[in-house]
């Protein structure tokens, strides 16, 4: 079964999805950036107790 969807809502639609998508990438992005931070951070600080012992 196709569902006709009119032009302009189909317009909308794919400009939607689109912008949805950017921010979801925008999203991952940030994440692995956090991510990685937070790893070094870990490092640092697991770096750090091992000379304190």
């Amino acid at each position: 079964m196709t569902l006709a969807i009119p032009t302009e809502l189909s317009n909308e639609l794919q400009a939607a999805i689109k912008e949805a998508l950017a921010v979801a990438d925008k999203c991952n992005k940030v994440h692995g950036k956090v991510t990685a931070e937070l790893k070094l951070r870990m490092t640092v600080a697991a770096d750090h107790q091992a000379q304190l012992c």
